[in-house]
């Protein structure tokens, strides 16, 4: 599985694997905690932003109860789960934003851009 803070355009954006399993876990357990009825597309979302667009998780071998791809945004996560099924977004009720930036941070990925203002601190979140 990938992760992918996204704040760049045109260079390449901080990104880690996550393959240690307790952390793989975890990350199930948060989707679980994930509501089941879909919000409305919300129209101001921020997903196709300039800036920071928030995390990417990419789970292209179909890591069981992780959908395939998802965006987690100022609360909002939008799932792409099924090639033929449209976007669908929930209330992150999981922190999984919050999560992942940690995760990131823990990696050394995003100190700078944190403190440059470019990134949320998961620690204020």
């Amino acid at each position: 599985m990938r992760v992918v803070v996204e704040v760049f355009s045109g260079r390449p954006n901080p990104t880690f694997t996550l393959d240690d399993a307790a952390a793989i876990q975890r990350m199930r357990e948060a989707f679980t905690r994930l509501p089941a009825e879909a919000l409305e597309a919300p129209e101001a979302a921020g997903f196709s932003r300039l800036g920071y667009r928030g995390v990417v998780i990419e789970n292209p071998h179909g890591v069981a109860g992780i959908p395939r791809y998802v965006q987690v945004l100022d609360g909002l996560v939008l799932v792409r789960d099924e090639p033929e099924g449209g976007p669908r977004y929930l209330r992150d009720a999981a922190s999984l934003e919050k999560s992942c930036l940690t995760l990131a941070d823990e990696r050394g990925l995003i100190q700078e851009l944190i403190a440059a203002g470019l990134v949320p601190d998961p620690a204020a979140m």
